[in-house]
């Protein structure tokens, strides 16, 4: 082991790897006019990095997934589509997700898509 490794506690090269991302989902987030999403919208850009947090004891869905920007709540993945990430992130597994676009919906509604990604 070379003395760089020793002194700094590095079992191998692999550590510096940068994780491998395969796409889960991308969906509109629901609720966005209903939350914060529209009083932010200026501030809002593609790749924005966002957070998922499961809300388990949600009363109208136990699988929800809220996402997040900046510790302000934007909506949630779907109800038709939450099952997988909710049970994914239930289990520990890391999730990145991140905006894929903003546009404006058929009933000229500000709309939002998020990107899921599961790291590997």
């Amino acid at each position: 082991m070379s003395l760089l490794r020793k002194l700094f506690r590095i079992s191998s090269p692999k550590s510096f790897r940068k994780p491998c991302r395969r796409l889960l989902k991308q969906t509109v987030i629901a609720g966005f006019q209903y939350y914060r999403g529209e009083q932010l919208w200026d501030f809002l850009r593609q790749d924005l990095p966002l957070q998922l947090r499961r809300e388990p004891r949600n009363r109208f869905d136990c699988h929800a997934v809220a996402v997040y920007w900046n510790g302000n709540k934007l909506g949630f993945i779907p109800r038709s589509e939450n099952l997988a990430i909710a049970s994914l992130l239930d289990h520990g597994q890391q999730l990145e997700a991140r905006i894929a676009r903003q546009y404006r919906g058929s009933s000229s509604r500000r709309q939002v898509d998020v990107c899921v990604e599961l790291l590997m």
